[in-house]
Parts: C-alpha cells; sequence; structure tokens
C-alpha cells in the first residue's frame, strides 16, 4: 500500500466521522491533517512505518502512527471499515451531490429523515429542503 492510498484512506475516514453523529469534530479534522502529511512524506510509507521514522511526524499523532502501521502491515484499518459499516447508504450516495458536504446531510438526515435519493428528490419537490435551517432554494435546486 503506496502513501496515497493510505492518504485517501484516512481522508474517507474523515468523512465518515463528519457524518457519524456523536463524533468530536476534531477527530475528523485529525484525519484530514494525517492524509496533508502522508502525501508530503519523502520516501516509501513502508519503509518509513517499518523503521519508525513516522513517530514525531507533525500530524501524525501516536494514533493515526497505528493506523498507518495496521494499513501497511494489514491493507485494512478496522476503523474504516467499521465507519462504513455504521454509515446509512443514504449519506454515502448524497456525498456524490456536488455542494453538499457532511453537515448538510447531516441535517437532511435528521431532520427529513430521508432513507434514499428518491425520497430527498421528493423532499425538493416538496419544497422541504429550503425551508431546513442553513439551507436555501439554491441548496435545495
Amino acid at each position: 500500500m503506496d502513501k496515497n492510498q493510505i492518504a485517501a484512506i484516512f481522508e474517507e475516514v474523515a468523512v465518515l466521522l463528519a457524518l457519524k453523529q456523536d463524533s468530536n469534530p476534531f477527530e475528523a479534522r485529525a484525519y484530514e491533517n494525517a492524509a496533508r502529511a502522508i502525501n508530503a512524506l519523502d520516501g516509501d510509507i513502508e519503509q518509513l512505518t517499518h523503521s519508525g521514522k513516522l513517530k514525531g511526524t507533525p500530524g501524525l499523532g501516536s494514533t493515526i502512527v497505528k493506523r498507518v502501521e495496521e494499513l501497511v502491515n494489514t491493507g485494512h484499518l478496522a476503523l474504516y471499515d467499521e465507519l462504513q459499516a455504521s454509515t446509512p447508504p443514504v449519506k454515502l450516495e448524497m456525498l456524490r451531490i456536488q455542494g453538499v458536504g457532511p453537515k448538510k446531510i447531516n441535517a437532511i438526515y435528521d431532520q427529513l429523515h430521508v432513507t434514499s435519493i428518491a425520497e430527498l428528490e421528493q423532499a425538493c419537490h416538496e419544497d422541504k429542503v429550503a425551508h431546513l435551517p442553513g439551507f436555501g432554494k439554491k441548496t435545495q435546486e
């Protein structure tokens, strides 16, 4: 697994954490920062991991280093798998809508209780999305 793949997984973990209702926003930001730090590393991520040179790298705390080690050694990240399994599929589908991020997705999901893109489209046709706090006609369109 190369550093770009690891960084991409960390970026996805950050988004999944942001979609999670009870998550700490600083945890999501830590994974975003880790993804940038990993992309900026010089050298092979596997060699850096096995030689212990990741420790002390700015943006990579001890938990993140353990997650990198898990990815390098197993090719999987249990946290990522758990987050994907616990995230409602409609939230993942809504991520593909341009201009709609985790905060808006959570608002739509929590307040309109949509469970599919078809239900979201119906809510838009019924002018429900534009009336959510922080939303408007433009977002609804």
